[in-house]
């Protein structure tokens, strides 16, 4: 894969939420769904054939399995969770899929939409690695120029001097962190 090429990811429908649909949209609801174990695609297959706007967001990653070829597979970035994108959902339907634990609505849909947008632009583009040296570890920052503008997240140095920007994703809690470039950024 080409640096800054557009990955396609394959867990969102429709492809174009994320680019189209401001965040500005009072209309924005969001749902998260708890799924069982291991259970996030047969999910996402239930949702599409039942045409319900969704979004799995998963990683690219690569598994060497003994002496065979390596094989590259899309992992789920937070196992058990599936984002409903529409306003209304038929819970009975969701059940008929035999995945779902339950359905859990957000408090704060612009916010979570907010987070997941950054996370979506983090996952769909290569950023390229520099040393930073101008910021802090922990300074809060923007993206303003490259193919992840408007991502919010915070800058940190790894052990090994690299430059990671890191998204804060407040409704599990948890970080994605990837590789930015030092002149895409500037401070909050």
């Amino acid at each position: 894969m080409s640096e800054n090429k557009f990955i396609s990811q394959p867990y969102l429908s429709p492809e174009t939420y994320f680019s189209e649909t401001p965040v500005d949209d009072e209309s924005l609801t969001l749902w998260a769904i708890h799924t069982k174990p291991r259970a996030e695609k047969k999910l996402v297959k239930f949702l599409q054939m039942y045409e319900i706007s969704h979004y799995l967001p998963t990683s690219l990653r690569r598994h060497i399995y003994g002496a065979r070829e390596p094989r590259w597979n899309w992992i789920p970035l937070f196992p058990g969770y599936v984002f409903i994108l529409q306003e209304h959902i038929s819970r009975s339907v969701l059940y008929r899929s035999n995945s779902m634990v339950k359905v859990i609505p957000i408090e704060s849909p612009k916010e979570l939409y907010q987070d997941l947008r950054n996370v979506w632009l983090a996952l769909t583009h290569k950023p390229t690695e520099v040393e930073l040296s101008l910021y802090k570890p922990g300074s809060p920052v923007e993206v303003r120029s490259g193919p992840m503008r408007g991502v919010i997240g915070e800058i940190v140095k790894t052990k090994n001097k690299k430059t990671r920007l890191v998204i804060r994703v407040r409704f599990f809690e948890r970080t994605v962190s990837v590789d930015i470039d030092a002149g895409c950024v500037r401070p909050l």
